[in-house]
């Protein structure tokens, strides 16, 4: 964020540099004079739309650097929220080896379904953001092939530096955004396997408890029909 912070300032103060020479020019002020005399009137146009083209594209560059910066908080707190769901599968887990009612297995069920849906969600997000990263590279190739066609002024080259740098901070900036893809799906991995884990626990639990209950209902209660006590098997009637 301070490297964003310090970007931000230095285009500022590239933007009022070339205000002034601007103005500069205009009013035939400075060392530019003799320049400025030099330029008809057709070169000094198609150099103004030449700048004015470049702010633009440096504008459209620091709108992108936002929405990317924006799509990393995003992923932020998706981490965050997946790791309070891995805490929350781990709970479960401990539950089932607890013991927990079989009633509260369907609960624990509707939690890993939840689950599931928002890593299903977060993979569209991932794709979308791919997506909006492979058009500005495009947009990247353009300004580049672009700057190489046109004729090289101070001020053309001090904007083109400027978007130079912000294209590197972009790149750092998507770098970081691999690095939380890659964390993610390493939890989501995780995340997947306890839920696994877990299934199969609340399966094998189930058919204790169905075995359990089969076999008290094969048995007659004797000491509760009679109201006697059950004789042990080394006793005689």
């Amino acid at each position: 964020e301070n490297e964003i912070t310090q970007a931000i300032g230095q285009l500022q103060d590239i933007e009022d540099n070339v205000q002034y020479e601007m103005e500069s020019l205009k009013n035939n002020k400075g060392w530019w004079t003799e320049m400025w005399n030099l330029w008809n009137g057709e070169r000094d146009l198609e150099s103004k739309e030449n700048v004015q083209k470049i702010r633009e594209d440096i504008q459209g560059l620091k709108d992108d650097f936002k929405n990317y910066k924006d799509m990393v908080e995003q992923m932020q707190d998706d981490m965050k929220e997946n790791k309070d769901d891995e805490s929350r599968i781990e709970k479960l887990l401990h539950e089932l080896t607890h013991h927990r009612k079989n009633e509260d297995y369907s609960d624990k069920e509707d939690d890993i379904k939840q689950l599931k849906q928002k890593e299903e969600a977060y993979k569209n997000q991932i794709k979308e953001m791919e997506e909006k990263y492979r058009n500005l590279e495009n947009q990247y190739t353009a300004l580049e092939n672009k700057r190489e066609e046109n004729d090289e002024t101070g001020v053309e080259n001090a904007q083109m530096q400027v978007k130079e740098k912000y294209e590197k901070k972009l790149k750092k900036l998507y770098d970081r955004i691999k690095k939380y893809e890659k964390s993610n799906w390493e939890l989501k991995q995780k995340v997947g396997e306890n839920a696994k884990t877990y299934q199969q626990s609340a399966s094998t639990r189930d058919q204790s408890l169905s075995q359990q209950n089969n076999a008290q209902s094969s048995e007659p209660n004797m000491e509760q029909y009679y109201n006697i006590p059950i004789p042990s098997r080394s006793q005689t009637t």
